[in-house]
């Protein structure tokens, strides 16, 4: 998958202050056709061996009590019928097999789309939600953010751009010379917030269903309930749908594989259903562009492809029929890079960008911080001497800046030389000479 990474970025100490969506007790209360839902459950029937309310219940995500009304429709339609009892006790339940006309059901269903797993939610459900969730709703203090940056060394200045930036919920841009913590920056946002907000599994929008939930991208905050439903009896529901799974917000992070084609709807021609964009798996969360203007599409395309969204709050898909529908865009666009951003985008497109930060290098006094957090990170001593050392033989005579990366880049490759030369484990000034020639080239 190149540099994208997803499910990075979570805090661990969350809560939810936003009502999870209530489980629909009837077929009318889902808001999805019947048909859809008779398909659904006759392809989990007939791929599956389904035989049971409570195990399709707990495949489609829905109550007792719909999977109990869409056999009673099966049944009307002589598509299913009673196989008897799975024991002999009284409170057992029946088991149901298909037909012979329930399996032809089932094989041109499958022919239409080969979805087979948790009902979908509709369209105006979705956007509710999104609405409801929002991340600008998730005010960020100070000391939240300071926490949030406990483990990297970032400047009082630095946290003061920051903190506004986020809590506009708009976009940003993290710009400056490599290796100076952009991107350990960007991701390390996502540990200020500590709401869940829930994420469905998949989305109906005029018959074709489109998968949301995925595992490299979304976090449930129980991994242990996949939003599966507990009956122990016919008409035993969740107080909450099941088809929602409830989460931390998300963090998707995509570099220079990044293609205008993965910001659409991606229909797969075989199984005939859709996988959602990257900016809908990443809603009510962060969405970060690293490696921003490296992509083979132009930037200034790219910028474009978010004029819209980031101006309106909206963000506009199509149907490979046609059909174009509009969603809620809500998620903290946060673009990296280190190239000059006048040399990527035009100015309209920079003013579209609401908060543009740069990361410089650091000064000796953080340069310094960072090597003995590092150090300490790695179980190495700092002798009494050493950070002289390495400014006068080696940042002076190069002339180069101190960066962030440099004190991880000697010391693991100290260690790696330790290891070949079978010598003490420590940090050894032949081997940081060496470290140090590795950083650069001679042309």
């Amino acid at each position: 998958m190149g540099k994208f990474e997803a499910g990075v970025g979570f805090s661990d100490n969350a809560d939810s202050p936003f009502e999870a969506p209530k489980s629909p007790h009837s077929i009318a209360e889902t808001g999805l056709d019947p048909r859809l839902l008779l398909n659904l459950t006759m392809k989990l029937m007939y791929l599956e061996g389904l035989d049971t309310i409570t195990a399709i219940s707990a495949t489609i995500k829905l109550s007792g009590a719909v999977i109990e009304e869409i056999l009673e429709e099966a049944r009307a339609l002589n598509l299913v019928e009673p196989l008897g009892s799975v024991s002999a006790a009284l409170n057992a339940e029946m088991r149901y097999g298909l037909m012979e006309k329930g399996r032809a059901w089932a094989l041109e269903a499958l022919a239409q789309n080969q979805y087979a797993g948790a009902a979908p939610v509709t369209l105006e459900q979705l956007s509710a939600q999104i609405r409801a969730q929002s991340i600008s709703h998730e005010n960020i203090v100070r000391p939240t953010l300071e926490e949030a940056f406990s483990k990297l060394i970032v400047a009082e200045e630095m946290l003061g751009r920051l903190g506004p930036a986020v809590n506009s919920a708009r976009s940003m841009l993290l710009y400056g010379p490599p290796g100076n913590g952009k991107s350990s920056i960007a991701t390390a946002l996502m540990q200020a917030y500590k709401h869940h907000v829930y994420i469905p599994h998949a989305l109906e929008v005029a018959g074709q269903i489109i998968s949301i939930y995925d595992n490299a991208v979304h976090r449930p905050t129980n991994p242990n309930d996949m939003g599966e439903t507990v009956a122990t009896s016919l008409r035993v529901s969740r107080k909450n749908d099941a088809r929602w799974v409830e989460c931390f917000r998300p963090v998707v992070m995509v570099g220079g594989e990044l293609s205008l084609e993965m910001l659409d709807l991606i229909h797969n021609p075989i199984a005939k259903f859709y996988e959602a964009p990257l900016q809908l798996k990443a809603m009510n969360g962060l969405f970060i562009i690293d490696d921003f203007g490296r992509q083979d599409h132009e930037p200034q395309a790219l910028v474009n492809r978010w004029i819209v969204p980031l101006e309106m709050g909206v963000d506009f898909l199509r149907l490979q029929s046609g059909r174009k529908f509009d969603i809620p865009f809500d998620c903290l666009l946060t673009f990296s890079t280190n190239i000059p951003p006048k040399s990527l985008i035009d100015g309209a497109g920079l003013r579209r960008i609401y908060h543009k930060i740069e990361i410089t290098y650091p000064p000796r006094s953080d340069w310094e911080k960072v090597f003995h957090l590092m150090a300490k990170h790695l179980d190495l001593e700092v002798e009494p001497g050493l950070l002289d050392w390495i400014v006068d033989e080696l940042y002076t005579p190069s002339g180069e800046p101190f960066s962030n990366f440099h004190p991880k880049f000697m010391m693991e490759q100290n260690l790696a030389m330790c290891g070949y030369h079978d010598v003490e484990r420590k940090i050894h000034k032949d081997f940081l000479k060496v470290a140090w020639a590795n950083l650069f080239t001679s042309e």
